[in-house]
């Protein structure tokens, strides 16, 4: 029982560990210092410095303590030159197949939209003065990943629905 109890106050001391995310920045990190070839401690201490927070806030988000911010996100994948960590932060949102009206599929079909619309303004405007720089292609890649996250949606909301028709 003492067992359990431990087990309990763990996660309350770190909710946020073992998460994609939580693991996601760890890999990414690591990952980084090997390419870089530069110790952990000088890369933890770059990326505190380009994301304006402390090397124990990075700590934090590294072992589960504190859940990275979606701005951070952003900031850290344009450091990773990745987008892994956006696209763990995104597989947390799931879908309710389960609970869609014809209404909530409308909705859902007209924010897929949006998204895809969106995204295409930004590729726009991205090519308006022919020059693209750093953020216009970081907001694109996030934009694509949006616009994937809502497709794999869209594909398992029709599963389910299959599923559901075969099954009745």
């Amino acid at each position: 029982m003492k067992r359990v109890a431990q087990i309990a106050q763990k996660r309350e001391e770190f909710p946020y560990k073992h998460t994609p995310v939580q693991l996601c920045f760890e890999a990414e990190i690591k990952r980084i210092s090997e390419q870089r070839e530069e110790p952990m401690a000088d890369v933890i201490s770059k990326l505190a410095g380009l994301s304006g927070v402390s090397e124990r806030q990075i700590y934090n988000y590294r072992n589960g303590k504190t859940e990275i911010t979606p701005e951070q996100i952003k900031i850290f994948c344009q450091q990773f030159g990745s987008l892994s960590l956006g696209m763990a932060w995104l597989s947390t949102f799931d879908v309710e197949t389960d609970e869609l009206e014809d209404y909530d599929l409308c909705r859902f079909a007209n924010r897929t939209v949006r998204n895809v619309l969106h995204a295409g303004d930004k590729f726009l405007a991205a090519f308006e003065d022919k020059h693209i720089d750093g953020h216009e292609l970081n907001d694109l890649e996030l934009a694509g990943a949006q616009i994937q996250r809502d497709a794999v949606q869209m594909v398992e909301v029709a599963r389910t629905a299959y599923s559901r028709r075969r099954a009745g």
